[in-house]
């Protein structure tokens, strides 16, 4: 996993952070990166369709936080 401490949010460092894992992807040859993001983090997933991923799939009530239900988003990106 990864992220990005909240202090250090709002700085770009997930942009550079997601711009140097792409670039790794496209260095050691991978064909897609997969990742999964809980549905509340709309910072996240609008971050990761900026740079073309989509949604392949979702795993409703992934787990229960709070007494509230967490789905999480699957999402890929085909490396060209």
């Amino acid at each position: 996993g990864m992220g990005i401490e909240k202090a250090y949010r709002g700085r770009g460092l997930g942009q550079e952070l997601l711009k140097a894992v792409i670039t790794y992807a496209q260095e050691v040859g991978l064909s897609y990166i997969d990742l999964g993001v809980f549905h509340q983090n709309t910072a996240a997933i609008k971050l990761y369709k900026s740079h073309g991923f989509y949604e392949i799939g979702r795993q409703e009530d992934y787990f229960r936080y709070d007494g509230k239900n967490i789905t999480n988003i699957l999402m890929t990106l085909k490396i060209s």
